[in-house]
């Protein structure tokens, strides 16, 4: 895989050559001289249908789909690229083309993703001098024990509330809140 230690070169070499990045340099030059793909930025859409709007269904199943699957087991057609990507998205719409918006996303300072990312959940986080000077050290950031922790916390909140019926192994069809007449289709 391409990566800064291994230089500019030999980095091309891997482009060029690996099966995995085919089709990978012609689309982003055509990403870069196109800027007519541009998306109404409000509307939020999945990893597979941004990528491959950007970059073609090719890259996007070789390339992006098995890291997304790897690193998130879920399905790039399912997951939300605004809340995956939120710097590639806002530097899409700042430059109109994916390859602009990733070389400026290089640029962001970790401060400033927080923020982003802040305005994007619609909610403040708020940076301590303390995870402000632990985010400058680090370039990936996760939970201790995996990103499992996450699922395991939250079942384990949900199994603790009277009004909550945890059902495993079923497709949810609708919602419906208490104190609610009207159904909520999913």
């Amino acid at each position: 895989m391409p990566h800064a230690s291994l230089g500019f070169w030999n980095n091309l070499w891997s482009l060029l050559t690996e099966p995995v990045f085919k089709g990978f340099l012609p689309a982003a030059f055509r990403d870069f001289l196109n800027s007519t793909r541009r998306q109404n930025r409000s509307d939020d859409e999945s990893i597979g249908a941004f990528v491959s709007r950007r970059l073609g269904r090719q890259v996007m199943e070789n390339l992006v789909s098995p890291v997304i699957h790897g690193i998130y087991a879920g399905d790039v057609d399912e997951l939300s690229s605004d809340m995956i990507f939120p710097a590639l998205r806002f530097g899409e719409a700042k430059n109109d083309s994916l390859v602009l918006g990733m070389i400026d996303s290089f640029s962001i300072r970790k401060e400033e993703d927080a923020e982003m990312i802040s305005r994007w959940s619609k909610t403040k986080l708020p940076i301590s001098d303390a995870l402000n000077r632990k985010l400058n050290e680090c370039s990936t950031f996760t939970f201790r024990g995996g990103i499992s922790q996450l699922a395991t916390k939250l079942e384990e909140v949900l199994r603790g509330k009277d009004n909550v019926d945890l059902r495993f192994g079923r497709l949810a069809t609708a919602m419906m809140p208490d104190g609610v007449d009207q159904k909520v289709e999913v």
